[in-house]
């Protein structure tokens, strides 16, 4: 499967996830970004997914991949997606978004940058019918994705052989 994973801001690619995920036997496309200086990031990585089958996001990454996801219909997995703060959304241009498939959420109870209780708010107040949206609350997780939740999280997805 072609994977876009996205990082989160003043982040990089995270090498252990990338390695695990090409050990699964995916093919993992990362971008690194610098989000305060890239004025086009969506579309650099709207581009990227459209050759992907699967998005994996974290925190802005994972604000990303969700539209990235709604708008093409691709399946994603996100962690601690930064949906709730208030920023433009980033597909208001387009007139139609397709809708994500399948959407698999990790919210850190612990996080002291991405709220998870909004967040989980946030994905309630637009569920929708036609995706197939599970959400877990990890009580231990803050912030950073540990590599034991990473190859956890990823095996519920159906990203592990």
């Amino acid at each position: 499967m072609n994977i876009l994973y996205i990082h989160g801001l003043d982040s990089s690619p995270n090498p252990f996830r990338i390695d695990w995920l090409q050990a699964q036997g995916h093919t993992v496309h990362a971008l690194h970004l610098d989000y305060r200086t890239e004025p086009e990031v969506y579309n650099l990585l709207r581009r990227a997914a459209i050759e992907s089958s699967f998005i994996v996001g974290s925190s802005l990454g994972g604000r990303l991949g969700y539209w990235l996801s709604e708008e093409l219909g691709i399946p994603c997995l996100l962690y601690n997606p930064a949906l709730a703060l208030e920023i433009p959304d980033l597909t208001e241009n387009y007139s139609t978004l397709t809708g994500c498939p399948e959407r698999y959420v990790v919210l850190g109870d612990q996080d002291d940058v991405v709220d998870a209780q909004a967040t989980w708010n946030w994905l309630t107040a637009r569920e929708s019918p036609s995706c197939r949206q599970r959400v877990i609350r990890c009580h231990w997780l803050g912030h950073e994705i540990d590599p034991d939740t990473f190859v956890e999280t990823c095996r519920w997805a159906g990203l592990s052989l």
